[in-house]
């Protein structure tokens, strides 16, 4: 038994071009007898669009998407919906995100993550302890403790063998396995051996890479541009590069020839 008082919530009320609103309103429990809250969608007029009863109810994007929930068994199950309450993608997960740019929504099932793509399609599986987008459109993974890439097609791009992989910059990823790093290029092959103690995101086509607890900069070849004699040093930017000597910081130019000092006595 439906009881028709409707709450609209402030939080969510939001229109489409076909002007529906997701409302909550009181049920009666039919087994209990008790009071349940309940959501459905009313067009303009107040009638009801969509009559499935949902236990949340979220408002429509503008790819006329709506995120909702239904709860089974004592969980709670999110997918979405288009504007004639067809389900886009199956209300089956534990989690879903808002879809992003390229219209993937990242979800979750069982403590594993994936994507769905706009057709409901799970083009990533959820199989993944983590799952990040990153923006040259491939995908950070994670299974157990180690991780790699994956491209939009679930094809490996980096082995998932790394205890760390950062980001890609200027096509080059620094990844890391136990105290060592090196970088693999988006082929997946380590073009510089995992041999650094530590190594800095390329920029300005080098990477600051510390070696028996001395810093220099490596090419993107892994060869030596800039020798290991400094204590710290940091990214290029412009041309040139603070480093750090004793108490002394200072620029150097990509020759490694020493420019200013960071702090410059008057």
């Amino acid at each position: 038994m439906v009881k028709k008082k409707y709450f609209v919530d402030a939080k969510e009320e939001t229109t489409t071009s076909k002007g529906l609103t997701p409302v909550s309103l009181e049920v009666i429990n039919k087994e209990s007898g008790k009071k349940e809250v309940k959501w459905i969608y009313i067009d303009n007029l107040g009638k009801t669009a969509i009559h499935q009863l949902y236990d949340h109810a979220g408002p429509f994007n503008a790819r006329g998407f709506a995120m909702v929930r239904l709860d089974k068994d004592k969980n709670e199950l999110y997918g979405f919906i288009d504007q004639t309450g067809k389900a886009v993608v199956p209300i089956i997960y534990d989690l879903v995100f808002p879809f992003n740019d390229i219209g993937y929504t990242k979800v979750k099932k069982n403590q594993m993550w994936g994507f769905v793509n706009l057709k409901g399609e799970e083009i990533i599986p959820t199989e993944y302890s983590i799952v990040e987008l990153q923006t040259d459109n491939l995908i950070k993974v994670c299974k157990g403790s180690k991780w790699g890439y994956i491209n939009p097609f679930n094809n490996l791009v980096v082995p998932i063998k790394y205890d760390w992989v950062w980001n890609f910059c200027e096509e080059l990823l620094i990844v890391r396995n136990g105290e060592m790093h090196g970088a693999v290029n988006l082929k997946g092959e380590e073009v510089i051996s995992l041999k650094y103690e530590m190594m800095k995101l390329f920029h300005d086509g080098l990477s600051a890479a510390k070696l028996q607890g001395k810093w220099g900069y490596l090419n993107t070849s892994g060869h030596i541009e800039i020798s290991f004699v400094f204590d710290d040093a940091w990214n290029f930017d412009l041309g040139k590069a603070q480093v750090k000597v004793g108490n002394e910081f200072f620029f150097i130019d990509s020759e490694g020839e020493k420019l200013e000092s960071v702090f410059p006595t008057t």
